[in-house]
């Protein structure tokens, strides 16, 4: 029988929509956008830079999104990075082969959304850094553009991606919560909060659980190596400490931004605050990460961030330091297209427990 052995092989398109959600040719397609976005003049150049500067932090994003595959990647990823690792121990150029060989490929994702993710933030991140920081700006239009810069990415990503995330029914997507429900005055600084709110697929490869995530970022502007972390509240005290008592994942969000225009800024830096020493001055490039090796490690590193159980608990620890207008900010990023719908109705409860609470403290003074 001349097709036998023909019939006994698995169909590859079979067995990549039951795995991934993914045919052949659409990985072979996204495969192809992805390498193309990191490969730009602009993407090598953001690279370039960032090594040029200091070596050893290419060298830790290097290793942070290489050691992602222990927790997130899928079965594929995980054979591909242990092989090529053990097989080329001192392979000099880590960052270059772990982006144009490897997170290029949406089969060692977990999953569709997570492919899309990390390619909004390399591509965000180097946009951001070579067409919005060489001019002065302050930290809240910083943050505000960088925001902006993701969002846009997610929806590019989410076109290229556009069949195989309606067919796993998932998405990726950055909306904002409008803070006015909060009530009060809100700051105009760069402090963001932000929640990851992943809750995957049914996928056989995606190891990724569903997870809810909340974090905090201090936005600060410097000028290289060292940024001023100083800074103090006149009734709360020290911002250093109040970051540091935050319930939730809490960082730096270093702009290479000055007084003058920067021809060759770095790229976002994100420094968590407990390897800040202490309220003065640190050095910006010691145990920092870009942004899309701190998200990895906040997605797939279960030990580096805490998660919450759900969008209220998310909300409750972003403000368990923080005042009701002290965020300037408030995103969601989701591979559910609903679910930041969630986050409207919770940040209304938020606002109504606080101000129960409020009444409760005056109430007791009062007595």
């Amino acid at each position: 029988m001349p097709h036998a052995e023909s019939d006994s092989i698995p169909d590859t398109n079979s067995l990549l929509l039951d795995e991934f959600g993914i045919t052949a040719q659409e990985a072979i397609d996204m495969r192809s956008e992805a390498l193309k976005a990191v490969s730009t003049r602009e993407a090598i150049r953001s690279r370039k830079i960032l090594e040029h500067e200091s070596p050893d932090t290419s060298r830790r994003i290097a290793q942070a999104l290489r050691a992602g595959w222990l927790h997130g990647f899928s079965k594929a990823g995980h054979h591909t990075i242990v092989g090529r690792f053990r097989d080329h121990p001192d392979d000099k150029r880590p960052l270059e082969w772990l982006l144009t060989e490897f997170l290029v490929d949406p089969l060692v994702h977990p999953n569709v959304a997570a492919w899309c993710l990390t390619l909004a933030l390399q591509e965000s991140s180097a946009a951001f850094q070579l067409d919005t920081c060489p001019s002065p700006k302050s930290e809240g239009v910083l943050s505000g553009y960088l925001l902006k810069e993701i969002s846009s990415h997610c929806e590019k990503w989410a076109r290229v991606a556009e069949k195989p995330l309606k067919r796993t029914q998932t998405a990726i997507v950055l909306r904002s919560i409008d803070l006015s429900i909060l009530g009060g005055e809100q700051v105009t600084g760069g402090d963001i909060g932000l929640v990851l709110h992943f809750e995957g697929t049914q996928a056989r490869q995606d190891l990724m659980n569903s997870r809810i995530i909340p974090l905090i970022f201090q936005a600060k502007r410097y000028v290289r190596p060292r940024a001023n972390v100083s800074q103090r509240h006149p009734e709360r005290g020290s911002q250093h400490g109040l970051l540091a008592r935050n319930k939730c994942a809490s960082a730096y969000l270093f702009f290479e931004n000055g007084t003058k225009k920067i021809d060759l800024p770095l790229p976002p830096l994100i420094k968590p605050v407990d390897r800040v020493a202490s309220a003065g001055r640190t050095v910006v490039f010691e145990d920092s990460l870009d942004l899309p090796s701190y998200f990895f490690k906040v997605l797939y590193d279960v030990s580096f961030a805490t998660p919450a159980s759900s969008p209220e608990d998310a909300l409750r620890m972003i403000y368990s330091e923080a005042d009701i207008g002290q965020l300037s900010r408030l995103a969601v990023i989701s591979d559910s297209a609903t679910a930041s719908l969630h986050y409207d109705v919770a940040l209304e409860t938020l606002r109504r427990d606080i101000e129960r609470e409020r009444n409760q403290s005056i109430g007791g003074l009062e007595l």
